[in-house]
Protein backbone atom coordinates (compact mmCIF):
# COMPACT_ATOMS: atom_id res chain seq x y z
CA UNK A 1 0.00 0.00 0.00
CA UNK A 2 1.49 3.45 -1.47
CA UNK A 3 1.99 5.49 1.11
CA UNK A 4 -0.72 8.46 1.63
CA UNK A 5 -1.16 11.19 4.94
CA UNK A 6 -3.04 13.94 3.83
CA UNK A 7 -4.17 16.53 6.55
CA UNK A 8 -7.91 15.84 6.87
CA UNK A 9 -8.94 19.39 6.90
CA UNK A 10 -6.92 21.24 3.88
CA UNK A 11 -5.99 17.77 1.78
CA UNK A 12 -8.80 15.18 2.53
CA UNK A 13 -11.55 17.66 2.43
CA UNK A 14 -9.95 18.78 -1.10
CA UNK A 15 -10.22 15.68 -2.72
CA UNK A 16 -13.33 14.17 -1.52
CA UNK A 17 -15.42 17.08 -0.38
CA UNK A 18 -18.62 14.90 0.19
CA UNK A 19 -16.96 13.09 2.98
CA UNK A 20 -19.21 12.41 6.35
CA UNK A 21 -17.49 12.34 10.00
CA UNK A 22 -20.20 10.40 12.07
CA UNK A 23 -18.63 12.61 14.90
CA UNK A 24 -15.37 14.10 15.51
CA UNK A 25 -15.29 13.27 19.67
CA UNK A 26 -16.01 9.99 20.31
CA UNK A 27 -14.02 7.93 22.68
CA UNK A 28 -12.16 6.29 19.26
CA UNK A 29 -10.42 9.39 17.63
CA UNK A 30 -10.25 12.18 19.61
CA UNK A 31 -8.75 14.81 18.12
CA UNK A 32 -6.18 16.04 21.05
CA UNK A 33 -4.61 12.45 21.23
CA UNK A 34 -3.40 12.52 17.19
CA UNK A 35 -1.74 15.60 16.33
CA UNK A 36 -0.17 16.40 13.13
CA UNK A 37 3.31 14.25 13.48
CA UNK A 38 5.17 17.40 13.25
CA UNK A 39 3.49 18.78 16.46
CA UNK A 40 5.07 18.28 19.65
CA UNK A 41 2.29 16.28 21.47
CA UNK A 42 2.00 14.20 19.29
CA UNK A 43 2.70 10.63 20.09
CA UNK A 44 6.04 9.83 18.09
CA UNK A 45 7.64 13.36 18.47
CA UNK A 46 10.52 12.67 20.97
CA UNK A 47 11.12 9.74 19.15
CA UNK A 48 11.18 11.26 15.94
CA UNK A 49 13.03 14.56 16.88
CA UNK A 50 16.13 12.43 18.76
CA UNK A 51 19.05 11.66 17.04
CA UNK A 52 19.31 7.98 18.60
CA UNK A 53 17.07 5.33 17.14
CA UNK A 54 15.52 2.55 19.84
CA UNK A 55 17.76 -0.48 18.76
CA UNK A 56 21.04 -0.81 17.62
CA UNK A 57 21.50 0.09 13.44
CA UNK A 58 25.49 -1.01 12.66
CA UNK A 59 24.81 -0.03 8.34
CA UNK A 60 24.65 3.89 8.67
CA UNK A 61 25.35 6.85 6.27
CA UNK A 62 25.95 10.14 7.46
CA UNK A 63 24.58 12.06 4.49
CA UNK A 64 21.16 12.10 6.30
CA UNK A 65 20.37 12.79 9.40
CA UNK A 66 19.65 9.57 11.29
CA UNK A 67 15.89 10.52 10.98
CA UNK A 68 15.38 12.08 7.81
CA UNK A 69 12.16 11.78 6.20
CA UNK A 70 12.80 9.94 2.52
CA UNK A 71 11.21 8.53 -0.05
CA UNK A 72 12.44 5.40 -1.17
CA UNK A 73 12.14 4.56 -4.52
CA UNK A 74 12.93 0.57 -5.82
CA UNK A 75 13.04 -0.29 -9.34
CA UNK A 76 14.83 -3.43 -10.79
CA UNK A 77 17.77 -3.59 -8.52
CA UNK A 78 17.66 0.53 -8.50
CA UNK A 79 17.04 1.88 -5.27
CA UNK A 80 16.90 6.37 -4.73
CA UNK A 81 15.78 7.68 -1.59
CA UNK A 82 14.36 11.48 -1.77
CA UNK A 83 14.16 13.66 1.05
CA UNK A 84 10.57 14.41 1.97
CA UNK A 85 11.69 17.81 2.58
CA UNK A 86 13.42 18.14 -0.39
CA UNK A 87 9.97 16.95 -2.20
CA UNK A 88 7.73 19.29 -0.22
CA UNK A 89 9.42 22.65 -1.16
CA UNK A 90 9.81 21.06 -5.59
CA UNK A 91 6.47 19.47 -5.54
CA UNK A 92 6.81 17.87 -8.51
CA UNK A 93 9.88 16.22 -9.67
CA UNK A 94 10.50 15.11 -13.12
CA UNK A 95 13.43 12.35 -12.72
CA UNK A 96 14.77 8.76 -14.17
CA UNK A 97 15.18 5.55 -11.76
CA UNK A 98 16.30 1.97 -13.39
CA UNK A 99 16.17 3.60 -17.02
CA UNK A 100 12.63 4.63 -15.98
CA UNK A 101 11.01 7.97 -16.34
CA UNK A 102 9.38 8.71 -13.42
CA UNK A 103 7.41 11.92 -11.82
CA UNK A 104 7.21 12.26 -8.48
CA UNK A 105 4.03 14.93 -6.62
CA UNK A 106 4.14 15.96 -3.30
CA UNK A 107 2.27 18.11 -0.93
CA UNK A 108 4.03 20.93 0.27
CA UNK A 109 2.59 20.81 3.66
CA UNK A 110 2.55 17.00 4.67
CA UNK A 111 3.83 13.84 3.56
CA UNK A 112 1.53 12.67 0.89
CA UNK A 113 3.51 11.70 -1.92
CA UNK A 114 3.02 9.39 -5.00
CA UNK A 115 5.13 8.44 -7.57
CA UNK A 116 3.91 7.65 -11.72
CA UNK A 117 5.59 6.62 -14.58
CA UNK A 118 5.98 9.26 -17.26
CA UNK A 119 7.09 8.15 -20.40
CA UNK A 120 9.59 11.10 -21.46
CA UNK A 121 6.79 13.45 -20.47
CA UNK A 122 7.55 16.65 -18.43
CA UNK A 123 5.13 17.62 -15.64
CA UNK A 124 4.75 20.61 -13.45
CA UNK A 125 2.29 22.37 -11.60
CA UNK A 126 -0.83 23.95 -12.56
CA UNK A 127 -1.35 27.86 -11.73
CA UNK A 128 -3.27 28.17 -9.17
CA UNK A 129 -2.13 24.64 -6.78
CA UNK A 130 -3.19 24.51 -3.47
CA UNK A 131 -0.17 23.45 -1.02
CA UNK A 132 -1.99 19.76 -0.55
CA UNK A 133 -0.87 17.26 -3.09
CA UNK A 134 -1.82 18.07 -6.18
CA UNK A 135 -4.76 16.28 -7.76
CA UNK A 136 -4.04 17.64 -11.64
CA UNK A 137 -0.61 18.03 -13.46
CA UNK A 138 0.26 19.80 -16.70
CA UNK A 139 2.76 18.24 -19.15
CA UNK A 140 5.32 20.64 -21.35
CA UNK A 141 2.43 20.29 -24.37
CA UNK A 142 -0.01 22.21 -21.72
CA UNK A 143 -2.64 19.06 -21.38
CA UNK A 144 -3.81 18.45 -17.92
CA UNK A 145 -3.57 15.22 -16.07
CA UNK A 146 -6.02 14.11 -13.46
CA UNK A 147 -3.37 12.38 -10.63
CA UNK A 148 -5.56 9.54 -9.13
CA UNK A 149 -4.97 6.85 -6.80
CA UNK A 150 -3.68 4.33 -9.47
CA UNK A 151 -2.58 6.34 -12.14
CA UNK A 152 -2.16 9.93 -13.99
CA UNK A 153 -4.61 9.63 -16.96
CA UNK A 154 -4.68 12.41 -19.42
CA UNK A 155 -7.40 14.96 -20.18
CA UNK A 156 -9.20 13.01 -22.93
CA UNK A 157 -9.01 9.38 -21.18
CA UNK A 158 -6.43 8.09 -24.11
CA UNK A 159 -3.02 7.75 -22.34
CA UNK A 160 -2.79 6.39 -18.06
CA UNK A 161 0.12 6.19 -16.54
CA UNK A 162 0.21 4.12 -13.69
CA UNK A 163 1.61 4.71 -9.97
CA UNK A 164 4.77 2.84 -8.60
CA UNK A 165 5.27 1.50 -5.88
CA UNK A 166 7.38 4.07 -2.79
CA UNK A 167 7.21 4.43 0.93
CA UNK A 168 8.11 7.16 3.79
CA UNK A 169 10.85 6.01 5.80
CA UNK A 170 13.49 7.03 7.60
CA UNK A 171 16.63 7.16 6.23
CA UNK A 172 18.87 5.19 8.26
CA UNK A 173 16.16 2.08 7.81
CA UNK A 174 16.10 2.93 4.10
CA UNK A 175 19.59 2.90 4.21
CA UNK A 176 19.96 -0.26 6.52
CA UNK A 177 17.86 -2.18 3.77
CA UNK A 178 19.31 -0.35 0.50
CA UNK A 179 22.85 0.50 1.64
CA UNK A 180 23.57 0.96 -2.81
CA UNK A 181 20.97 3.57 -2.37
CA UNK A 182 21.47 6.76 -4.35
CA UNK A 183 20.80 9.64 -3.01
CA UNK A 184 18.47 12.54 -4.86
CA UNK A 185 19.75 15.76 -5.23
CA UNK A 186 17.78 18.74 -7.23
CA UNK A 187 21.37 20.38 -7.54
CA UNK A 188 22.53 17.83 -9.71
CA UNK A 189 19.49 18.50 -12.40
Amino acid sequence: MPPWLPRYGVEWLAEHPDTSVLSPLNDFYRPIVYPQEDYYKSTYYRYRTIPNTMFPVWNRDSRLGTKAGVLGVSISDSHIAYTVSTLRALRVVNDRVAGRDVVIVSSAISSDIRVYERDAQEFQLPSGSFDGRPAAMVDESGETWTAGESALVSEDGSTTLRRLSSNIYFWYAWFAFHPETDLYSALQK
